[in-house]
This record gives structure tokens, sequence and C-alpha cells, in this order.
């Protein structure tokens, strides 16, 4: 997917701590915690926005949470070094409905890198009931428990969460008492310590809605020594993917292509083929007795035919002296004199 590059901050102003947290749905939280030491019994979450911010992202986002004075305060002066302090990221849109490009269930989920900008391992679920409960882990459980914390004082879109909650982040760790099948560790490890840079993949369903596909890499969070969390987006491509495959994951939620993800009667398979992209896709109607059917000069597909029927039950596939293919459009005209006629136009996919 080609990038452009633009420079984006955004800072957080400190609040006295007093009522619950807000949280919308489809912001990515970003966590830390001690396994021994100082610190040890709290969680420490901060809210960073709507993570489709993230995704889509064309430039890095700096700075756009300063903890430094939380996290000397929680975990010492010296958190930035500790060896004991983990940091890891993760959020569900919503596990009830598609949320804009993301299809329900899609998760977003940190892996440590070893070196900034190289990939950690990319995460895959398999089985339906696996990643529904994940989903609905993150937006039930552990996002829910979010928005009933107190504010910190020193930033309004942070908490402090007790490891003995049962929704806490810790709960759903390797050794928390939420480790059945639903946590993260179905992921593998999700954190690192804060020397380390993580990667955010983006996980959303498969393309014939059987479970989930290997995650998405959208590029890493690094925090440094003072507490700046920022991110930068995955390197543009260095080529241009065509594919049914590439256009649903940002168009259709990564849903195959006889679904129908904006729900406007188009299957996403003949909106990739129309060159559609998010959004209502408006219904081919007669002008002068010809029928106009947009045509992607990109897609790639194995073939395409327009089809009659005078039944709406048995179909054929019409005249070619009927039928005019383009570059950019498909016509078609029926015959002089043709009875009553009902067409539609059908595409092969690889």
């Amino acid at each position: 997917m080609k990038r452009n590059l633009l420079i984006a901050t955004l800072a957080l102003a400190p609040l006295v701590a007093s009522a619950n947290m807000t949280y919308t749905q489809g912001d990515l939280l970003v966590a830390f915690r001690a396994l021994d030491g100082k610190g040890v019994t709290q969680d420490y979450l901060i809210d960073v926005g709507p993570v489709a911010n993230l995704r889509d992202a064309t430039t890095t986002l700096t700075s756009f949470a300063h903890l430094g004075s939380d996290f000397a305060t929680t975990f010492g002066a010296d958190w930035f070094t500790r060896t004991d302090i983990q940091w890891s990221a993760g959020c569900s849109p919503s596990n009830v409905s598609a949320v804009g490009k993301d299809a329900r269930y899609t998760s977003y989920i940190s892996q440590p890198e070893d070196v900034a900008g190289t990939p950690g391992s990319p995460p895959t679920i398999e089985g339906t009931s696996t990643w529904i409960r994940l989903s609905t882990t993150l937006v039930t459980n552990i996002q829910g428990e979010f928005k009933t914390n107190g504010v910190s004082s020193a930033n309004p879109a942070a908490t402090f969460q007790s490891t003995s909650t049962e929704s806490s982040w810790s709960a759903y760790m390797s050794g928390g008492f939420k480790n059945y099948g639903a946590d993260f560790n179905i992921f593998g490890e999700i954190e690192a310590i804060p020397a380390k840079t993580l990667s955010l993949f983006r996980i959303s369903t498969d393309t014939d809605g059987t479970g989930f596909e290997t995650g998405t890499y959208l590029g890493y969070l690094s925090i440094n020594s003072t507490g700046d969390i920022s991110f930068k987006p995955a390197p543009p491509s260095t080529g241009t993917d065509n594919t049914y495959t590439a256009w649903a994951a940002t168009n259709a939620g990564g849903q195959g292509p006889t679904l129908d993800f904006d729900n406007d009667g188009v299957s996403n398979g003949l909106e990739y083929f129309m060159g559609s992209a998010t959004g209502p896709t408006a219904h081919a109607v007669p002008t002068g007795g010809t029928v106009t059917w947009p045509r992607s000069a990109t897609a790639v597909v194995t073939a395409f035919r327009v089809e009659t029927s005078t039944d709406l039950v048995t179909w054929t596939t019409a005249d070619p002296a009927t039928v005019n293919a383009g570059t950019t459009q498909i016509t078609f005209t029926p015959a002089a004199g043709a009875p009553k006629t009902f067409v539609r136009l059908a595409v092969d996919l690889p």
C-alpha cells in the first residue's frame, strides 16, 4: 500500500484525578506493568486515541503521550532501564458490528521487536470461537474495565489498575488468573521491555469467514526515557498490490468477495471489479436502453460476463453482440424487439 508522508503531533495535558475514564470504542490501549519490585501491584494503561489513526498513518506520530511523571512515581526513576517492566498494546473496535474499515471482531495486537522497524512474529488466530472470545474479552472486559477506572492525576487519558482486578491487563497475561484460552497468550509474546519497540499488527477475518488471517504489520510503537510514545508506520510498499485481497483489506474489512461489507446490495467482489471504495455503491440502471457498469483498469480477475434471464431463475451468458467490454466500463444493450429481460454482471476472481 502506498503511503504519503506528513508530520502529526498530539500532546496530552495534565488533569486532577476525579471522574472515571472516558473511552471511545476503537481506541488503542497501551499497557505497562511490573513483573516484580516497585509497581508490581498495579497496571498502568493509557488510551492513545483511535487505532484507525495508527492504521492509516502515513508519517511518524510523535510524542502523542507523555508518561514520565506517572512512571517515576509508579515504577521508580529507573523505570526505563528496568528489565522487569513490560509494555504492550491492543484493542478490538467492536465485537458487534463493523467499524469503518474494520470488520466485526478485528483485533490490534503488539509483538516485541528485536530491532526497531523489523516486524515481530505476525500473530495468527485459528478457529472462529477463539477470535470471537478474544474480541469479546477486549471489548467487554479489558476496555469495559478501563472505563470504570479513575483518571491519573498526571494524565487525563491514563489510569491505574489493581493487578488483582479480574479484568485488569495483567489478568489476561501469562500467569494471570483469566488465562483460559481467550487471553493475550494465544498470540504468543506481546510484551517487551521499555527499551524495545513494539510491532503493531491488525488481524481481521479471513476471506472465507472461518477464522483469522495472519496479522498485517502496521508499524511500530516506541517510548523514550522521558515517557513519550511515538508510532512509526510501516514503510511504503515497493510495488502496488492490485489483488482482491489487498483491496478488501482496505475497503471491505478483509471479507470474502461474495459478502457485502457495506450492506448496499452489491457484493464485495463486484465492487472490487468496478473500482469502488468504502461506502455505498450505486446499482447499475438502464439509461436510454443501455445498462453500464464501471470497470477498474487494475482489478485482477480470471473472467467476467453479462448474464440475462427472463425469470430470475435461469441465467445465460448474454449474446456478445449486445455487450461492449471496454477498459473502463462494460455496457449491455438488448437486441431490438427483445422481450422483457433481467440482466446482471458476473465476475470470477483468481
